[in-house]
């Protein structure tokens, strides 16, 4: 059999392009993903707010219809403050993304990559194409919210906004509801009677439990798809590379792991460049001498087989089926380096969390689509655990003296390397997401506070005339707000899941998969901080009652 002391390759086959292509197209992807979470959360949070914008200021609408202004004239001062917001929106994104996230991002890719320095950029076609989308999509909101108002007459809105006509609710029939507080019932008629402040501040809690479980599912699904992968697949750490050409080396190598107490099985490990009509991609080939033992080391996690090397057709990544659409009974075609093409029948897939696509076939399915016999080169090895740390060290300082021993990759450092390197990256972007949260805390949370605070001034003065402590006309208003952050917070744990896990698939490319479950810590992460920014930003609110006169009352 002869093998090849050196290759040439084109520029797109080869693995350094290949490899910063996937690094290209993850940052890419996790631009779009990221981009759409903020539009659909921060279409949700604008619309609620400009239609308690509208609602509130209902008798002013109704004096404009009744001195002649007609509907659109109205609507059109409501579409310019939109506008407004937009352009100083964009030019605050720019800045934020020019200044802040370029300039936390660029170190951390600089440390793994060899880049040269560069200053802040700002991409003239994605800024123009996010500012008019961003201006339509708002545009239609605040119009949406002008448009159940306007079409009431003047005589109508000049009564200002209906609280209720009195009548009484199906739920205070109840025999329990005559048995709660005064204070808990007049939450309960507040939050039913104020539907646009309950939903706006649903939608600003869980806007911001969202964005922090989605980010903190990235980092961690991913780093836990990486470590996983060791114990429930890998039970090997290293790959020790012999020469097939050497009589003795195969002998000589697997004297020296014996003598370091390793647990090995000898393999076939071949590269080949998979024709696909997609990008190109290369394609391990690993084809294992012993079944048994190779299945020791090498766990298969497919369905529906017993883990062992199949004789029929070819075991594949997971990633061909999800991202090359393959189905058990396709075909795949693999080409050497020399040209030749071989196609291969896939008999099923396997669990596989390492970005890097893998084939496992038998010996006799490998003659028959090779035309040759495989030879082992080289032996996955599990170290001796009792050796601890320096194990791989001691390892390869004896193979290196042995005749015949040509490589030695470690597979758990390789893997800590992919880790440290995706760490660096979504760490950062858990990081922004937590500010973005809280400034989005501060903007919707905040806001909404004080704005219900203002509009149950009078009932917190008659509360406080008629013998009630300031603790309890705090309480008449923190009361429903913690209902509302709780319904918010499950709400936003459950959208940050859905777009957690579209998130992660999101940035896969093509030769990898990662683990999309429910990534728990992240969602009690995203809970966490919500109820803390809630909590700050309603004690903040909360200050004003205290300063509140008495005699205010006459003003009402």
């Amino acid at each position: 059999m002869m093998f090849m002391s050196w290759i040439v390759t084109d520029r797109m086959t080869a693995s350094g392009t290949i490899a910063l292509t996937n690094i290209i197209n993850l940052t890419n992807n996790l631009r779009i993903v990221m981009a759409s979470l903020f539009v659909v959360v921060g279409l949700l949070v604008c619309y609620s707010a400009l239609s308690r914008i509208v609602h509130e200021q209902v008798t002013q609408i109704g004096t404009k219809k009744a001195v002649g202004f007609r509907s659109g004239e109205i609507t059109s001062s409501y579409l310019a403050y939109t506008v407004l917001a937009v352009i100083l929106g964009v030019g605050l994104g720019i800045v934020c993304s020019t200044v802040v996230v370029q300039g936390i991002l660029y170190p951390k890719l600089a440390s793994s990559f060899d880049m040269p320095r560069v200053g802040p950029s700002v991409n003239l076609f994605d800024t123009a194409i996010i500012a008019v989308l961003e201006m339509v999509l708002l545009l239609a909101c605040t119009w949406f919210a002008c448009h159940s108002i306007l079409r009431k007459n003047a005589v109508v809105l000049l009564q200002g906004e209906q609280s209720g006509n009195g009548a009484e609710r199906f739920y205070e029939r109840w025999a329990i509801w005559k048995r709660l507080p005064l204070l808990t019932q007049t939450v309960i008629n507040n939050c039913v009677s104020d539907s646009r402040r309950v939903f706006a501040t649903l939608i600003g809690v869980a806007g911001c439990t969202a964005l922090i479980v989605t980010a903190s599912s990235l980092d961690g699904n991913i780093t836990r798809s990486l470590t996983e992968h060791f114990g429930t697949i890998y039970d090997f750490d290293v790959t020790v590379g012999f020469d097939p050409n050497d009589e003795d080396a195969a002998t000589t190598v697997a004297r020296v792991l014996e003598d370091n107490k390793c647990h090995y099985t000898p393999v076939r490990s071949s590269m080949f460049l998979l024709e696909d009509e997609g990008e190109p991609a290369y394609e391990s080939v690993i084809i294992p001498e012993d079944d048994e033992a190779f299945a020791e080391l090498f766990h298969l996690n497919v369905v529906p087989t017993d883990g062992t090397a199949p004789t029929q057709g070819c075991w594949v990544s997971q990633s061909h089926a999800d991202h090359r659409g393959l189905h058990v009974g396709d075909s795949i075609t693999i080409c050497t380096v020399t040209g030749e093409r071989y196609q291969l029948h896939i008999a099923g897939f396997f669990t596989y969390y390492l970005p890097n696509n893998l084939i496992v076939m038998s010996p006799s399915y490998y003659h028959n689509v090779i035309g040759e016999q495989p030879v082992s080169n080289a032996y996955i090895t599990s170290l001796d655990k009792k050796a601890g740390e320096d194990a791989g060290k001691k390892l390869l300082r004896a193979l290196s003296s042995t005749k015949g021993f040509t490589s030695y990759k470690d597979e758990r450092q390789g893997v800590a390397t992919i880790i440290s390197m995706f760490k660096g990256v979504t760490s950062t972007v858990v990081g922004i997401y937590i500010a973005l949260s809280a400034l989005m805390a501060i903007i919707v949370l905040l806001n909404l506070d004080y704005m219900f605070i203002n509009e149950k001034k009078r009932e917190l003065i008659v509360l406080m005339i008629n013998g009630y402590s300031v603790h309890d006309a705090k309480g008449y208003i923190y009361r429903d707000a913690i209902v509302m952050t709780v319904l918010g917070i499950i709400f936003g744990v459950g959208l940050g899941i859905v777009m957690g896990s579209a998130t992660v698939g999101a940035v896969e490319w093509q030769s990898c998969s990662f683990i999309k479950d429910v990534y728990l810590p992240g969602c009690l992460l995203g809970a966490g901080m919500s109820a803390v920014f809630a909590t700050l930003m309603m004690i903040i609110a909360l200050r004003r009652i205290p300063r509140f006169s008495l005699t205010d009352i006459a003003r009402f």
